[in-house]
């Protein structure tokens, strides 16, 4: 069995030897040439590996690109009973009646319909966990009545707006949450 040999280096004696090759001295200042370093290293690394190949085939192939067709313009069609063209100014803007929602408001409705109902039973259930809950003394029921007061109808975002079955729906709740925000219907 023969053992790959591989050349052991003394730290101590290459960085020593570094510093001799590669110091400059200017007067009686002496710094560490970096460019020279540099140019003494690149030796190293400038060699090419030969028969390198990539998806398209070896370098040396010959290489010759694809003729492309030249873009043919059409004329544009000129006809002798041109149609009225409809122009945005033209249109009729259609008049919603009190009872006609577009789709986005519909879904902010019903999200913020929804969300009113949550908020009420999430403050149902914590009232009736804050009254069954024993307190050693006053001062701890007046401060949990307090923190009850001010987040007593806060209810998880997650569970609120997230639903496992649907991605889009997932999304589609957050986007209409965040109007809910901006109007401040709702906080985070």
């Amino acid at each position: 069995d023969r053992l790959v040999q591989v050349a052991t280096y003394d730290p101590l004696k290459f960085t020593n030897k570094l510093v001799s090759k590669c110091t400059t001295k200017v007067g009686s200042n002496s710094s560490f040439n970096w460019l020279l370093l540099g140019k003494e290293a690149v030796v190293c690394y400038n060699s090419v590996p030969s028969h390198v190949n990539f998806m398209t085939g070896p370098l040396h192939a010959d290489y010759t690109p694809k003729e492309r067709k030249k873009p043919v313009r059409r004329a544009a069609q000129a006809s002798d009973d041109e149609e009225d063209e409809e122009r945005p100014e033209d249109l009729k803007t259609q008049k919603k009646d009190g009872d006609q929602l577009s789709a986005v408001e519909h879904n902010m409705k019903v999200l913020s319909k929804t969300l009113k109902k949550r908020c009420k039973q999430s403050y149902r259930d914590n009232i009736a966990k804050f009254e069954s809950m024993d307190f050693p003394n006053d001062e701890e029921k007046k401060r949990a009545s307090k923190r009850f007061k001010k987040h007593g109808s806060d209810i998880n975002a997650i569970q609120y707006l997230m639903n496992p079955q649907s991605f889009t729906q997932t999304v589609e709740n957050i986007f209409s949450f965040s109007f809910l925000v901006k109007n401040s219907k709702a906080r985070i």
